[in-house]
């Protein structure tokens, strides 16, 4: 659960309302999962670049997610 709704919360652009849409859940209750897994990664993803690595190692780990467009070279 803790992994499943990290995924969506990244792939929602960290957007919580939009996540929390996705998830059928409230705002308040993805607020409190969000804090747990912060919590066991270490603290708030916002800070220090944590939101980059974990972002870069979903995308590593699961693949790109389709709504990241991959740049055109040369056009």
């Amino acid at each position: 659960m803790r992994l499943a709704t990290l995924l969506v919360w990244l792939d929602a652009g960290c957007n919580t309302t939009n996540a929390a849409h996705q998830l059928y859940l409230e705002r308040q209750t993805l607020h409190k999962r969000l804090a747990r897994i912060f919590a066991l990664l270490g603290g708030d993803l916002h800070e220090g670049g944590r939101l980059l690595r974990v972002y870069l190692a979903r995308w590593l780990a699961m693949g790109r997610p389709q709504h990241v467009r991959t740049p055109r070279v040369g056009t």
